[in-house]
């Protein structure tokens, strides 16, 4: 599959400028085309195609966010903490997008800690950590096992 027949694969969006792939798509949007009797991701082909990048262990990302898009001037180079850092920052880890903690409470407003991103907590959930944590060194309770003897 050359250039020219990869282009005619693609739709332009005229409302963002992405190029969309209308190929096969994985169930997360992410296209997938054969390359050299490999299978590979159709943005970091593009990648390779018009850009030059390297087409090694680095992730390819969109600046755009929209896993179908080609564009080679929506995406850039990267590592894992690179991509995870702009998806804190973009507001898309699993943890931004929760609104309640795993015991019901609201993550809002006087209730919601948020240190550094992405890091989120409930203030109720942790207020009752730190009293179970203090009842049980006033009881001398052990908190913790160790395992130094194992």
């Amino acid at each position: 599959m050359r250039e020219h027949s990869l282009m005619n694969q693609v739709a332009l969006d005229p409302n963002t400028g992405c190029w969309l792939w209308q190929g096969y798509r994985m169930k997360d949007g992410y296209g997938h085309v054969r390359w050299n009797g490999k299978m590979i991701l159709t943005h970091r082909l593009f990648a390779h195609m018009f850009l030059g990048f390297p087409l090694d262990e680095r992730q390819v990302l969109h600046k755009c966010d929209v896993p179908a898009c080609v564009n080679p001037s929506h995406l850039f180079l990267g590592n894992h903490a690179v991509n995870m850092r702009d998806c804190a920052t973009k507001g898309r880890t699993s943890s931004q997008k929760k609104t309640h903690c795993k015991h019901g409470h609201l993550l809002a407003g006087e209730n919601l800690i948020a240190h550094r991103l992405p890091y989120r907590a409930c203030r109720l959930c942790l207020r009752k950590t730190q009293r179970e944590f203090a009842r049980a060194k006033r009881k001398g309770e052990r908190l913790f096992t160790s395992h130094s003897s194992i």
